[in-house]
């Protein structure tokens, strides 16, 4: 089962998993999971241990995608291949460009340049994470035009050559996550209830690791920031696209899915709320709590001190 939770920041969220996970640790469950992003997991594990006590890391664990990908490896093993470090994944994108370098229109004489090679592994890194390939790159430069065309035929040529020499024998920290996608069907640790928790949105192989675990049957509970799956504020957009992914790719599988909308608590100060919903809605020219201490005004342009004002009383 695919469980959605979706609410605003504030809206208790958070709350809901680890109440939850805390009850079934309580009752002796063990295989519980929470992924959050790297760089909250620290932040993650802390909260549970004050809230579980000395007993929670013998029922539940807190891991980011990355780490889920190492415990994967080492059970089945990483394939043959080590993932490359920053300075190797650069050695690797001066060799791609040192091979294609004569066939490049934009950025010519990249292979000499280490401020463009760095800018094209960015650039490289951003398109397989998003699972987005040479064929798609190639049928996207014939919608484009001008100088777009040459942009995207050089980025083709680049993430062709790029993974031409991966395969050699060298892996991409991307090439993790795929590989857990893979494999994560003959490992013992998809058994378990995953939480996922802390991400606006998940790049193209995260969207396939999650798609194994749900091919493993694996209960998820995906929490996310936004006002519901039919809002239109403009900065939930990415959570309200991963949420409505999620669904699609639950309802390909047969995945039973349940969404939750958590509301603002009572307790939350309303001013700061009311700010929070009207500062990105671009529909009405002014919005304003209930009791009119918060005001949001649309401006009529840049000079926004000639036109409105933002205000509170």
């Amino acid at each position: 089962m695919l469980k959605l939770i979706l609410g605003a920041a504030g809206s208790g969220k958070t709350a809901l998993i680890t109440n939850e996970i805390k009850q079934r640790a309580q009752a002796g469950e063990t295989g519980l999971y929470l992924i959050v992003p790297e760089q909250f997991s620290y932040e993650a594990e802390r909260e549970l241990c004050t809230l579980c006590g000395d007993g929670f890391s013998l029922h539940a664990e807190v891991l980011s995608f990355t780490r889920l990908a190492v415990r994967v490896a080492q059970e089945l093993g990483s394939g043959g291949k080590t993932p490359l470090d920053a300075g190797g994944r650069l050695l690797c994108m001066a060799l791609a460009l040192g091979q294609i370098g004569p066939q490049l229109r934009v950025y010519k004489g990249a292979e000499r340049k280490s401020e463009l090679q760095e800018s094209l592994l960015a650039a490289v890194e951003q398109l397989r994470a998003a699972r987005i390939d040479v064929p798609t790159l190639q049928k996207a430069m014939e919608g484009a035009g001008g100088a777009l065309t040459d942009k995207l035929h050089d980025l083709s040529l680049c993430l062709e050559a790029y993974e031409a020499v991966l395969a050699q024998g060298r892996a991409d920290p991307v090439d993790r996550l795929l590989r857990l996608a893979q494999t994560l069907g003959e490992s013992s640790v998809g058994t378990g209830s995953f939480y996922i928790d802390g991400f606006t949105g998940f790049t193209g192989a995260e969207f396939e690791v999650i798609a194994a675990l749900l091919d493993k049957g694996a209960p998820l509970c995906v929490c996310l920031s936004c006002d519901g799956l039919d809002g239109d504020s403009e900065h939930f957009a990415p959570a309200r696209a991963a949420a409505r992914e999620l669904i699609r790719l639950a309802s390909e599988r047969g995945t039973e899915t349940k969404v939750i909308t958590a509301e603002i608590s009572a307790d939350k100060a309303p001013e700061i709320h009311a700010l929070g919903e009207g500062l990105y809605r671009y529909t009405a020219d002014r919005a304003e709590n209930s009791a009119g201490r918060v005001r949001v005004l649309r401006c009529a342009g840049a000079d926004w001190r000639a036109t409105s004002t933002i205000s509170t009383s």
